[in-house]
C-alpha cells in the first residue's frame, strides 16, 4: 500500500513537470508572436513567467531525483 502511494506521488510530480513544460512552451510562443499591438509590455511579463516556471521546474526535478531515484 505504501509503495502505491509512493508511485502515485511520483506520477503527480511528473505530471506537474510536464504541465510546466507546456506552459513554458506556450509563453515562448507569446514572446515570439510579434503581430499585435498590446496595451502592456507582454514580452517582459512572459519572460518573467518563464523564469519563474523554470525555477519551479528545477525544484520539482531536484525533488523527484532525490526522492525517487532508482
Amino acid at each position: 500500500m505504501n509503495q502505491i502511494k509512493r508511485h502515485e506521488k511520483a506520477i503527480r510530480l511528473l505530471e506537474a513537470i510536464d504541465r510546466l513544460n507546456n506552459r513554458i512552451l506556450g509563453n515562448n510562443k507569446y514572446i515570439k508572436d510579434d503581430t499585435g499591438n498590446y496595451f502592456f509590455d507582454y514580452k517582459k511579463y512572459y519572460t518573467k513567467r518563464i523564469e519563474i516556471d523554470l525555477a519551479i521546474k528545477k525544484r520539482l526535478q531536484n525533488y523527484y531525483n532525490k526522492s525517487f531515484k532508482l
